[in-house]
């Protein structure tokens, strides 16, 4: 692992505890080598909410005149492991994070990008991590000013685009509540 400094600058948030920042790039794999026993996966779950919240907030002033369905097929998007991972190669992630993996894979980064945002909010609070999700997904938003389709309506589109019926859903199975 890399010296964390360098990730701090990158980020432009110094952590006041550096424990918080050790923890969050410690993944699971690496307990196994490891004395500590405390892994990334609770702040990663902080990490998700927190992102969640915040990138709806964005959505929501940055398109004040679209609808429900529009500002959640993009914040899905937004908040997936894709974006995440994309996050996480312009900060250099893999450099940072503790696994026995060699290169780390997409969900392990887009896990640890995850963990690095609970380890802020917690460190500096909603202002700091908002702060730091603008600077970086920004670019995420406006590289997609179309809100993103629905499968189901890509396929209604283009049934009608070769004057077909419009397609008909049976539920094959269902599992779970």
């Amino acid at each position: 692992m890399k010296n964390i400094s360098k990730l701090e600058k990158i980020i432009n948030f110094t952590f006041k505890d550096k424990n918080l920042l050790i923890t969050a790039l410690r993944h699971s794999s690496s307990l196994k080598k490891d004395a500590q026993k405390i892994n990334n996966e609770r702040l990663e779950f902080l990490g998700d909410r927190v992102l969640g919240l915040v990138i709806a907030n964005m959505l929501y002033n940055y398109f004040p005149n679209e609808e429900e369905g529009d500002l959640s097929q993009r914040l899905s998007v937004l908040v997936s492991k894709e974006s995440l991972y994309q996050v996480g190669e312009r900060i250099m992630l893999k450099e940072f994070i503790k696994t026995i993996e060699k290169k780390p894979s997409i969900s392990i980064v887009s896990d640890a990008c995850e963990s690095l945002i609970g380890a802020v909010f917690l460190d500096g609070g909603l202002k700091s991590i908002e702060k730091i999700i603008n600077v970086f997904w920004t670019p995420l938003i406006e590289d997609n000013l179309k809100p993103p389709k629905h499968i189901k309506n890509i396929l209604q589109e283009w049934a009608a685009e070769k004057k077909l019926n419009i397609p008909s859903y049976d539920i094959v199975s269902s599992v779970g509540p």
